[in-house]
């Protein structure tokens, strides 16, 4: 059976769910047709045509009385059956001789009758158990198909170790889940060789711009310097703090991809609040002003590791930093539904924004106003590594031509507290 391959069984499936609902349909036809022909009464059939014919001949009823009493005895299939102590006249005769030649023609009418009532009865049955048996041979054949969905979709949300690891004959679908997996397995591995490297040249780069950041102080501390080596040393300086923030933000991006080693409650608004706290002071020297609306009536608790919700919470609102326009507000506020749903918003107004707003998550891209907070191009894509990892939502919408919001849904917790 399983040198078949999918289609032969599935055909083999098929024929022996058709053949099944064939027999069992006959058996089920011959015995309902056996008990109705047995169900018949032959002196019944043999009244009725005395009836009709009487009725049609205007025979008298007390002629046709003793020839009903002679059809109550089921024996009486011929003339020659009558008793010999029953005394008829010729017109008796003639109308039981016709009578008993009427009522063969009604047993069939009624058998024909009752075998098409039993036709399409059974062909009804026989229909929906044939359907019924190829439905769960054919659930059977088709089950990994549906495996190989679910795995594929988990794959598709991130979820890179998911295996479909297949068991059965060696078939089409056999060879095709084992080819998904060994698919899968090589992108883990990329992507795992990927996110090793940037973090290896992230931690390779911190000491070198370390050597350059100490290089830099000291040519400002010197007295001897001239106006064109501080100059000089400005532009080196922009450039190292850009390499900095861009270092940072990789080495951030590795951490949220590694994913959460373990879920803990923790406090959403707690952490929103103390990051705005830390960035105040660059919000007013940027020419902005930062609002914090947090939850009342308790706090917003969520699933997650606090390390990696900081660093959301920070590029979230940096990004606002970066792309809001001069002497505008940014909006931040952590709502908590009575769901136990948490949502993070931060809404600013900016100008120089695609119309696909998908494409401020995808890696370097900058608005115009970047420069302003040193901005690195990571920023919402590492927002969306750890909403990934959080199994949270991530969504920007436009509000209005100029106006926008960033908005983080958490699901409500579902584990005991842990140690942060």
């Amino acid at each position: 059976m399983a040198r078949l391959g999918l289609r032969g069984r599935a055909a083999i499936g098929f024929a022996a769910s058709c053949a099944f609902a064939i027999v069992l349909s006959l058996a089920a036809a011959g015995a309902l047709l056996t008990e109705g022909l047995q169900a018949g009464d032959d002196g019944e059939y043999l009244a009725e045509a005395l009836r009709e014919l009487g009725a049609g001949r205007g025979v008298d009823a007390n002629d046709i009385a003793p020839l009903l009493d002679l059809a109550r005895d089921e024996t009486l299939v011929g003339l020659e059956d009558v008793p010999a102590d029953i005394e008829l006249n010729a017109a008796q005769v003639a109308l039981l001789d016709n009578a008993l030649e009427r009522a063969d023609g009604i047993q069939f009418d009624a058998t024909v009758a009752l075998f098409a009532q039993i036709a399409v009865g059974v062909a009804i049955a026989g229909t929906l158990a044939a359907g019924a048996i190829a439905w769960i041979l054919m659930s059977r054949l088709l089950g990994p198909v549906e495996q190989l969905s679910l795995t594929a979709a988990d794959a598709a949300d991130g979820d890179l170790s998911q295996r479909i690891r297949l068991d059965g004959p060696n078939d089409e679908l056999k060879r095709l889940a084992d080819i998904f997996d060994d698919m899968l397995e090589q992108l883990e591995m990329s992507f795992e060789r990927q996110r090793q490297f940037s973090a290896n040249a992230a931690h390779e780069l911190r000491t070198p711009l370390a050597v350059i950041r100490a290089e830099l102080d000291a040519v400002r501390s010197t007295s001897t310097a001239s106006t064109e080596q501080l100059e000089f040393a400005e532009v080196i300086d922009r450039a190292t703090t850009r390499a900095e923030g861009l270092v940072t933000a990789l080495l951030q991006l590795g951490k949220a991809e590694a994913g959460v080693q373990r879920m803990n409650k923790v406090d959403l608004g707690e952490i929103v609040g103390n990051v705005v706290q830390r960035r105040v002071v660059a919000f007013t020297g940027a020419g902005l002003q930062i609002d914090l609306d947090l939850s009342e009536g308790g706090t917003a608790q969520v699933d997650g590791d606090a390390a990696l919700l900081d660093v959301m919470a920070l590029n979230l609102i940096d990004n606002a930093l970066n792309h809001s326009r001069t002497g505008t507000v940014v909006d931040v506020s952590v709502r908590s539904k009575t769901d136990g749903t948490v949502t993070l918003i931060v809404s600013n107004e900016a100008d120089g924004l695609d119309d696909d707003l998908s494409n401020l998550i995808d890696p370097y891209r900058r608005g115009r106003h970047a420069e302003r907070g040193h901005g690195h191009g990571l920023g919402l894509t590492i927002v969306r590594a750890v909403v990934s990892t959080h199994n949270a939502t991530l969504s920007i919408d436009r509000l209005n031509d100029d106006k926008f919001r960033a908005s983080v849904r958490f699901l409500a917790p579902a584990v005991s507290s842990g140690p942060g």
